[in-house]
C-alpha cells in the first residue's frame, strides 16, 4: 500500500472524508501516477539557459505552451479523468485544443472557460477540475527534474517558481519551523516569510493573525486583504502522519467554511 493510499484510509477512518470520496480520490491519484510514470520517460521540457536570470527576475521557469506533449496523450488523460464523472463522449471535445484549454485555465482566463463551457455543454467547474488534474502530473514531472536547479535563497515570492501558480497550502517545517508554501499544481515547495501575507504582501503584524481548531492545522488570515491560507504545523503532527497536500486540503474543508463565515476569501 502506498503512502497516499494509507493516508486516504486514515482520513476515511477518521470520517474526514466519506467512502465515496475515498474511492474517487484513490482512482484519480492512480490515474495521475500512471501518467507520471509514462511522462518520466519523455523529454517534456528543455531547461532555458537563462534559468538563473528568470529566477532572479521573479519569472516562473515553465510555461505550459513550452512543454512538449503530444495531443494523443493529453486526450487520453482528459478522457480518463472525465470518465470519473460519467460516460465520456469523444464528440464533445472533437477539434478541441486541450493544450490551449489547460494554458488558459492556468492563466485564470475565466471568460474563455465560460465560453468554452457553454459551447461544449460541460459544467465550467468540472472543466476546470479536469484541466488542473491533467496539468498536475505533467507539471510535476517537469518540476521534479528542475528541483535541484532552483536556488531557494533567491525565491521568496507568493507564487510557484516552476509554474507560477498560487500555493495550495503552507507548512511549518518540523526541523526549524520555517514556513514553506506548496504549489497547487506541480507540488513544488519554496520558502516564504513567516510574518508576511501571501496574497497582498503586508508585513504589518497588526493585520496578520491565525485561528485553529486542531493545533496541527491553522488558518493564517490577513485583515488587510481578507485573504487566508491553511497552514499545517509538522512539529505538532504524529510521527506516522504524512502531509499529502491535496488530501489535507480536502480533509480540512471545515476550516474553509469557518474562514469564509468570518469574511475571509481563499484567493487561489
Amino acid at each position: 500500500m502506498t503512502a497516499l493510499e494509507r493516508e486516504i484510509e486514515r482520513l476515511e477512518g477518521s470520517e474526514r472524508i466519506n467512502k465515496e470520496q475515498a474511492v474517487f480520490y484513490k482512482t484519480l491519484f492512480k490515474i495521475q501516477a500512471e501518467y507520471r510514470k509514462k511522462l518520466e520517460e519523455e523529454s517534456l521540457f528543455q531547461v532555458p539557459k537563462s534559468l538563473s536570470n528568470k529566477i532572479k527576475k521573479g519569472l516562473p521557469i515553465v510555461c505550459f505552451s513550452k512543454i512538449k506533449i503530444n495531443d494523443a496523450c493529453l486526450e487520453a488523460i482528459f478522457k480518463d479523468i472525465y470518465q470519473l464523472f460519467g460516460d465520456f463522449n469523444s464528440q464533445k471535445i472533437e477539434g478541441l485544443d486541450i493544450k490551449e484549454l489547460i494554458e488558459k485555465v492556468i492563466l485564470d482566463e475565466k471568460e474563455y472557460l465560460e465560453r468554452l463551457s457553454d459551447k461544449l455543454k460541460i459544467d465550467k467547474d468540472l472543466l476546470f477540475f479536469i484541466c488542473i488534474n491533467i496539468a498536475s502530473p505533467i507539471f510535476e514531472t517537469v518540476a521534479r527534474k528542475l528541483k535541484t536547479r532552483i536556488d531557494e535563497k533567491l525565491w521568496f515570492r507568493s507564487y510557484c517558481p516552476v509554474c507560477g501558480s498560487k500555493p495550495l497550502l503552507a507548512r511549518l517545517k518540523k526541523e526549524d519551523g520555517k514556513r514553506v508554501l506548496q504549489c497547487a499544481i506541480c507540488n513544488t515547495e519554496w520558502q516564504f516569510l513567516r510574518i508576511k501575507c501571501i496574497w497582498c504582501g503586508t508585513e504589518d503584524s497588526k493585520d496578520l493573525r491565525f485561528f485553529w481548531v486542531d493545533e496541527s492545522c491553522r488558518v493564517d488570515v490577513c485583515d488587510k486583504c481578507k485573504g487566508y491560507i491553511k497552514t499545517f504545523d509538522e512539529r505538532k503532527l504524529s510521527e506516522d502522519m504524512e502531509i499529502i497536500p491535496q488530501l489535507k486540503d480536502i480533509a480540512t474543508t471545515y476550516l474553509d467554511i469557518l474562514a469564509e463565515k468570518e469574511g475571509y476569501v481563499r484567493i487561489n
